[in-house]
């Protein structure tokens, strides 16, 4: 859902994503035969933003709080 500065209700809107590619900013190793579980924390505020067209692009900010 997204809206303007100028309206008061929200409408749905469509969202490019700049790469298609999911970057991580840590290293970590996946072994086989085991489990690997990664908490994400998704930034929405600095993932999405307005292009000046009226249209939006995402470039997803995500950060590795931790693996274990």
């Amino acid at each position: 859902m997204c809206r303007d500065d100028h309206d008061t209700e929200w409408s749905e809107c469509g969202v490019n994503i700049s790469s298609g590619d999911l970057r991580l900013n840590r290293e970590f190793d996946v072994t086989s035969n085991t489990t690997t579980t990664m908490l994400l924390d998704f930034d929405g505020d600095q993932s999405v933003k307005t292009t000046g067209n009226g249209t939006y692009m995402m470039t997803p900010v995500i950060s590795v709080v931790s693996v274990q």
